[in-house]
């Protein structure tokens, strides 16, 4: 993902290699750096935090990114940003 009018461009590492957290992930993201307008988080309200279910279709859990953004990347464009 690349965000030129800061001079970013990145990439997303889940520890486990599954693609299951990359929306989550993603939105935490853009949310620390501020790049989502009101109307944009409520539409990405889903994928901020979606519901896992089991095989019968009961809701077991939740997937949360957890995203820490260096000052210097939400400042100036800098920096790397580190998830768990």
């Amino acid at each position: 993902m690349g965000l030129p009018q800061r001079g970013l461009g990145i990439a997303l590492k889940s520890e486990d290699g599954a693609a299951r957290g990359l929306a989550p992930a993603t939105v935490a993201l853009l949310e620390q750096l501020e790049e989502l307008t009101a109307a944009e988080r409520s539409a990405l309200s889903g994928s901020r935090q979606p519901v896992v279910r089991n095989h019968a279709g009961l809701e077991v859990g939740t997937i949360e990114a957890v995203v820490q953004v260096p000052a210097a990347a939400r400042e100036s464009g800098g920096g790397r940003a580190e998830w768990a």
